[in-house]
């Protein structure tokens, strides 16, 4: 299995609960001529019910483009969809971009850019590099 090379720019607490980091290229998507996203992070606690997905997507500069990340991270999430079959409903799928900086407007701009699970459509949370992954949940629509 690779590591990821991104592991250390997203900040999670092991007291919060439990994680499990996964590189989404060559583990969950072996194809490289797919757009994908970066990572998986699995999040579990007994305060919740279901696990927590994120799909994380990094750019190391503020300069990015919303439809290129919006394509990647639904290619993750289509993919496990798949994988996952009728167990789709026992997860809740959070897709994340995280960058060193945002743009102005970032919040307004991402309602025309949301991605789907199950017919359900998701808004992408967005966060600063360092930021704790489960402040994305507290962004969710």
């Amino acid at each position: 299995m690779k590591l990821c090379l991104q592991r250390g720019e997203v900040d999670y607490n092991e007291q919060d609960g439990n994680f499990t980091h996964f590189r989404v290229d060559g583990c969950l998507i072996k194809d490289n001529d797919v757009k994908k996203c970066d990572c998986l992070i699995v999040f579990s606690s007994r305060s919740l019910t279901k696990p927590v997905f994120f799909t994380v997507e990094f750019k190391s500069s503020a300069s990015y483009d919303l439809s290129n990340i919006q394509s990647q991270i639904q290619t993750c999430l289509d993919k496990i969809s798949l994988d996952l079959g009728r167990y789709n409903d026992k997860v809740v799928p959070v897709p994340v971009f995280i960058a060193p900086n945002h743009r102005k407007h970032i919040q307004r701009w991402l309602l025309a850019y949301r991605v789907e699970y199950r017919s359900m459509k998701l808004l992408m949370s967005h966060l600063k590099t360092g930021d704790n992954i489960l402040n994305a949940l507290e962004r969710k629509d």
